[in-house]
């Protein structure tokens, strides 16, 4: 496959409609395989806040920003997500999601990470084992993904 969405029919190397189709009997049509929007992060003392979402299937990739007020900070989970993670309805234990922090300035020069867990619609920040706050005053910038049940006309594989 070129990589290519959007122009060409089936087996030209382009991914279009009818490849999009396959497994999710007209999933497109009924507007549930792909879908996109904002969605509102919450959690205590964010003044300036922004969520978007793309859902391709049961996939949901996840990125947005906030800045905290001047005079708190924010607890260690951020609510709000657009969809319900999914629990083990396919067999696996802990079927979560996860990503990064691409910029913060809570703690400079530490890497901290998004973990979403099991039938949830929070996510926290960790760095290593620890579940981690912002400060006052402070900004994030984030990006994480992670999978809701099926029953969206196509099946858990």
């Amino acid at each position: 496959m070129s990589g290519i969405i959007g122009s060409a029919g089936s087996r030209s190397g382009i991914i279009g409609i009818t490849e999009l189709m396959i497994g999710a009997e007209n999933a497109l049509n009924t507007g549930t395989f792909y879908e996109e929007g904002d969605w509102d992060p919450s959690c205590n003392n964010l003044s300036n806040k922004k969520g978007r979402y793309i859902k391709i299937g049961n996939l949901i990739q996840c990125w947005g920003w906030f800045i905290l007020d001047a005079g708190g900070s924010a607890g260690g989970t951020i609510s709000g997500l657009p969809f319900t993670s999914m629990g083990n309805e396919d067999g696996e234990v802990q079927a979560t999601g996860g990503g990064v922090v691409s910029y913060q300035d809570s703690d400079l020069g530490e890497t901290w990470a998004v973990y979403v867990g099991t039938g949830s619609t929070s996510f926290v920040f960790y760095k290593g084992l620890e579940n981690i706050q912002l400060g006052a005053s402070k900004q994030c910038y984030y990006s994480f993904q992670y999978r809701i049940a099926p029953g969206f006309g196509y099946p858990v594989s």
